[in-house]
């Protein structure tokens, strides 16, 4: 085959150009058979060497062998195969050819032993490449995710924030990341994670898995909370989840009236409601409640085992589920939902007799059909799989995604006419149908990669069926634009897509009256929220945007139309302070100060009117070209989920919230307890004092609540001798894990750090 059409091959994953050096980057998304194509391909491209001659008719066999297989069978011939590329590229040295062309195949190497489960093998190939270049990312990502394998959290999340540190637009180190947090149950940081890494890349199924199962993974509290197998892995668990609150949906849709007393009806509906909203501790709460009224109420344990799968908690789930099966044994939802335990439990066997008897009952149960292909899976059956899922997406049209995302994951080949098959709706009753207009949507939103929202509270109100019988009747995601007309359009001509974050996509537009640049936050379906509650809404983020100050991002307006919210900001272009401390390490105790002075200028003028930003980080810290500190996302994010916890029930106010909100490593302990209060904006201020002038955080990762109030972070000037003690004190007293003895004001402490001699820290450091 000519060296041309290899070369051709070698772009399908969109391997960048090689360096002068013949690097490249490894592509996350590539199958195991592309993978070693691309390698291939690219190697036939370099010099002539001693390299080629050992590595590459190696790949040309392993390329041809597979290449004459059916789709499915592809992953496996080349996998039989990886132990002799692994000798083979385990062998190279940089003394036989550029640093470069070693490291891209070590690295390609090591990235399919990862996907095929041999993490030794990966750790090994890994520390080769990292012995040439420790700062190499596609090395730290592959070891970050061999040490996952092994159950080696700590040092997965340590070599994933290298790589984020080294490159912080690196969407694959997020993802890593966020995949060891996981690991860790740091569920706080896996969020923040997963959303920079769906903010850089918005088609990362990983991140995007990883997000919905950490959601209801964060305890609410109140005063009185890679593309490898490994990664396919997490992308299942997050589909089984999506089945399981569906089915939530769909049994409370059918409750029939029950003999119970009425407030144990109504503690079982609103436990139902409480898991739409992944409220998972207050719907064990209501199902608890309904059970001490009603001890043999099936429905109420149904529940309870559901909320307690999707805590992670499966023995308890595995307990509550049974116990409802003791009550009702044709109960499949009960039955299914022990089902799912027992697949995460790894009783598969178990798992597949649930299943089995579901769907003896129900021949037509999906979600029946969905856990006996994840069991098939787990086993190694993947024709059986296979057979499963596409049985569950035909009845089913929230499992087409699934059965897809399943095919593409172990390299099998869809027919066009198997994907139009899958996609045929059964035999359709009118008490289903509003039920499918709402799967039409979720599916559709999974397959293009849009954040979907897994509350379901939407599934209750009228819209949005309306919306989804719209949705079903338009053209296919790749003829529709990227988004639609609404009110907006008439004042602001709308631009380019400026990217994703964890509230909405953020676009380019201008204002068609005053010709003025500004930027639109166009909110998610997720935040999509009732009249009411929209008005709350609407009238706290207001009060943010009363907030004109010079060193805060203005909020021109706030526009709402049946569509959705949309925020209009000040438009601004520069540097954020996470990137200037990623280009230049650390800052001088001078620099810092002149960024942090406005920076409290503005934390004061918003304290002084009650109103507390709640998530300050280096990355909501912007300096302008034209040399301007700015203060961004000032308490929007956290308003709005507020209110959503308030429309279905929960408390709200200034000094408490029900949820969490805030990056880890910047949040203020009392904030993981619900409270909300200006000294919370201080620790904030604080921690990115210390990150400036040291290049580290002051609590090694995890950073959790117990390092935090047990205050034992290494004082600054032990990090960088060059700083004064004076700063050691100004810390202590910021990071006070009690907010009563921390420093009071943001006045206060620019007034105390101006104090400091920064003169003194600039001889130190010459």
């Amino acid at each position: 085959m000519p060296r041309q059409t290899y070369l051709a091959a070698a772009l399908l994953c969109a391997l960048p150009p090689l360096s002068a050096s013949g690097e490249a980057r490894i592509d996350y998304g590539c199958d195991a058979h592309s993978t070693v194509r691309n390698l291939r391909g690219l190697m036939d491209s370099w010099p002539r060497s001693a390299v080629q001659a050992k590595v590459l008719p190696l790949l040309e066999s392993m390329d041809r062998a597979a290449s004459q297989l059916p789709q499915k069978d592809r992953e496996s011939c080349i996998m039989a195969r990886l132990p002799e590329l692994t000798v083979a590229a385990g062998g190279l040295t940089p003394e036989s050819a550029p640093k470069g062309i070693i490291k891209t195949i070590q690295n390609a190497a090591a990235y399919l032993n990862n996907r095929a489960n041999r993490w030794p093998e990966s750790l090994r190939l890994s520390e080769r490449v990292l012995s040439y270049d420790p700062k190499d990312a596609d090395a730290l990502i592959n070891r970050s995710n061999a040490h996952y394998g092994l159950k080696n959290f700590k040092s997965a999340f340590d070599d994933a924030d290298q790589a984020a540190r080294i490159n912080p637009n690196d969407a694959d180190a997020y993802a890593a990341r966020a995949l060891a947090c996981w690991g860790m149950a740091d569920y706080l940081q896996t969020l923040e994670d997963a959303r920079r890494a769906l903010a850089l890349n918005r088609n990362d199924k990983t991140a995007h898995a990883l997000l919905r199962l950490a959601e209801g993974r964060v305890r609410p509290v109140t005063i009185h909370d890679e593309k490898t197998r490994l990664e396919v892995e997490v992308q299942r668990e997050y589909h089984a989840m999506l089945a399981q609150l569906t089915e939530v949906e769909a049994k409370s849709r059918d409750l029939p009236r029950s003999p119970a007393p009425q407030s144990a009806e109504r503690l079982v509906r609103g436990a139902a409601m409480k898991i739409s909203i992944k409220d998972y501790y207050g719907a064990i709460s209501d199902a608890d409640q309904a059970l001490a009224e009603d001890p043999d109420n099936a429905a109420a344990f149904y529940y309870r085992a559901a909320a307690r799968n999707l805590l992670g908690d499966y023995d308890d789930a595995v307990a509550s589920a049974s116990q409802a099966l003791t009550i009702d044994p044709t109960e499949t939802a009960a039955r299914d939902a022990r089902a799912y335990a027992y697949n995460h439990q790894g009783r598969y066997r178990d798992a597949l007799a649930d299943a089995n008897h579901s769907l003896a009952i129900n021949p037509n149960n999906s979600y029946a059909f969905a856990n006996r292909g994840f069991t098939h899976e787990k086993v190694g059956n993947l024709d059986a799989m296979l057979d499963d899922l596409k049985k569950a997406a035909e009845l089913n049209p929230q499992f087409e995604p699934v059965y897809h995302d399943a095919a593409a994951a172990y390299g099998i080949a869809l027919s066009p006419a198997a994907s139009r098959s899958s996609a045929a709706p059964a035999a359709t009753s009118p008490l289903s149908l509003k039920r499918r207009q709402f799967l039409v949507i979720l599916g559709s939103s999974l397959i293009g990669g849009v954040l979907f929202a897994l509350g379901l509270l939407h599934v209750f109100a009228g819209p949005l069926l309306r919306r989804a019988e719209a949705r079903r009747q338009t053209p296919s995601c790749a003829e529709r634009p990227e988004r639609a007309k609404s009110a907006i359009d008439e004042s602001y001509a709308i631009g380019a897509s400026l990217g994703r974050g964890g509230m909405g996509v953020v676009f380019e537009a201008v204002d068609k009256v005053l010709g003025r640049k500004v930027a639109i936050k166009m909110l998610l379906d997720e935040f999509q929220i009732d009249a009411k509650a929209k008005e709350q809404f609407l009238e706290e983020a207001r009060t943010v945007a009363a907030l004109h100050h010079p060193h805060i991002v203005d909020i021109h307006s706030i526009v709402s139309d049946e569509k959705g919210l949309y925020l209009v900001f000040e438009f601004i272009s520069g540097e954020t302070v996470e990137d200037l401390i990623a280009r230049r390490t650390r800052l001088s105790l001078a620099e810092t100060k002149v960024i942090l002075k406005p920076v409290c200028a503005a934390l004061e003028f918003a304290h002084q009117r009650r109103v507390v930003h709640r998530d300050l980080k280096p990355s909501n810290i912007m300096i302008t070209e034209q040399g301007v500190v700015k203060v961004m996302d000032f308490g929007i994010s956290r308003r709005l989920k507020d209110t959503l916890q308030a429309a279905a029930g929960g408390q709200r106010g200034f000094e408490t919230t029900n949820s969490v909100l805030g990056t880890p490593y910047y949040m203020a302990p009392e904030q993981e307890n619900g409270a909300v209060r200006p000294e919370s904006d201080i620790y904030s201020l604080g921690t990115c004092l210390y990150e400036m002038v040291t290049g580290q955080r002051p609590y090694a990762p995890p950073a959790t609540y117990a390092q935090k109030i047990n205050g034992n972070f290494t004082a600054p000037s032990v990090q960088e001798p060059s700083l004064p003690p004076e700063l050691d004190v100004l810390l202590a007293a910021a990071l006070h894990p009690d907010p009563d003895q921390r420093i009071a004001s943001a006045s206060d402490f620019y007034a105390r750090l101006a104090a400091i001699n920064d003169r003194n820290a600039d001889m130190r450091r010459a």
